[in-house]
């Protein structure tokens, strides 16, 4: 559905990456952290997509769990 996730530029382990939180199902307000995307890049162009499901490593890169709906 749109608008179900909200994506966040980021860095993880000096590469692209992004964090991607998900609306409550309910129409809540907040987002919560679902998954860490991290861009493998060569030259200069995406090969590859690594995405960790696990919320559990937002605060080692300094992003919170939960971010209020835009």
């Amino acid at each position: 559905a749109r608008g179900r996730f909200t994506l966040v530029a980021t860095r993880a382990n000096g590469c692209h990456a992004f964090a991607v939180y998900e609306r409550a199902a309910l129409g809540g307000g907040e987002l919560r952290a679902v998954a860490l995307h991290v861009l493998g890049v060569v030259e200069g162009r995406v090969a590859s997509i690594d995405a960790f499901l696990d919320a559990s490593l937002f605060p080692r890169f300094g992003l919170a769990l939960t971010r209020p709906r835009p």
